[in-house]
């Protein structure tokens, strides 16, 4: 956050402008609203600069003028720009990136984005959070789960465990960025918005997900067919379980995407494909739709030899136009 002119200045966390009387400052120069301060950092806590890198006494904004001076920037912002954190790996295979010219985001700007929260979607986080502010906030609170940047069409693999997914917890399997050839980062700063008074396209940050749902007898019975489940009536069936893995955006979006998931022989494999879904949708029900991968107990026990053998899960992203004339 900088400071604008006649003390007016931009919350760290919301990204929303207040004069100097509603703001809490350290004396390194880091603003936070009193509301976005008290709810989602102080609780009881020291009074201390939420911020990663700063950790200094903080005070309401006019006292720290008062007692300090003006408070000054020597650091960067809370939640910087991606990009400046970008794998090495990736920037030195930036020319393996494809230019994605038609590239479909959604035409919203970051401004309203930061008006509509979402719950973060990791199980052990609580936390409600802005829209554009989803893979900072993976980066800097859950830093063990994967990021990939990719591009559209491109085929990213990766092995996991069926005894990592818990009954009734999300887990999110990795964070997914879709880059152009241009590296634009989708963080830009509000003072620019403001001058130019455009709508900023804001990048789509993508989270697969799974968990492990174990259904009703009523589920059950409405998977099998008639003569199946008058034989279901006469004895009672123990609960079934599936793992469901789907996933899901920050912001609506006109992507598709195909989830595969295999042994590591290619000797059974088990294909979905559909529209990308959006953040914070119920499970179970996306579950009960059908809007996702869905793996049986068979598939659980024969693919994976009874969860001690890992499986591959394969992820592409499409564009509309081009998942419509490749399907």
């Amino acid at each position: 956050m900088t400071g604008s002119e006649a003390d007016s200045y931009y919350c760290e966390i919301c990204n929303e402008q207040y004069d100097i009387h509603s703001l809490y400052a350290c004396y390194q120069g880091h603003f936070f609203c009193k509301s976005c301060f008290k709810q989602e950092y102080y609780k009881g806590k020291e009074q201390r600069c939420p911020h990663l890198t700063c950790n200094a006494w903080i005070d309401n904004a006019e006292n720290t003028k008062a007692n300090r001076g003006e408070p000054v920037r020597i650091s960067n912002k809370m939640f910087p720009q991606p990009g400046l954190y970008l794998d090495r790996e990736r920037q030195k295979n930036s020319n393996n990136v494809s230019n994605v010219s038609n590239f479909q985001l959604s035409n919203t700007s970051l401004m309203s984005l930061s008006k509509r929260p979402l719950h973060c979607p990791h199980k052990d986080c609580n936390r409600t959070i802005a829209v554009s502010s989803l893979d900072s906030h993976f980066r800097y609170e859950h830093k063990y789960v994967a990021f990939i940047d990719t591009h559209l069409e491109a085929r990213n693999g990766l092995e996991f465990f069926i005894d990592d997914v818990k009954l009734n917890e999300i887990l999110c399997v990795v964070i997914i960025n879709i880059m152009d050839k241009a590296e634009v980062h989708p963080v830009i700063s509000r003072t620019i918005c403001e001058k130019s008074s455009s709508l900023v396209p804001a990048k789509p940050v993508l989270v697969v997900m799974a968990t492990r749902l174990q259904l009703s007898q009523h589920e059950q019975a409405l998977e099998k067919t008639d003569d199946t489940a008058d034989m279901c009536d006469c004895v009672a069936q123990p609960p079934s379980e599936r793992i469901f893995v789907w996933i899901a955006s920050n912001i609506v979006t006109k992507f598709s995407y195909t989830l595969a998931v295999s042994t590591q022989c290619n000797g059974i494999r088990v294909k979905y494909y559909g529209p990308l879904l959006t953040l914070n949708e119920n499970c179970r029900s996306l579950c009960a739709e059908g809007k996702g991968l869905i793996l049986s107990e068979n598939h659980l026990s024969g693919m994976s030899g009874n969860g001690t053998k890992p499986l591959i899960l394969d992820i592409l992203i499409h564009s509309t136009e081009e998942a419509s004339c490749t399907s």
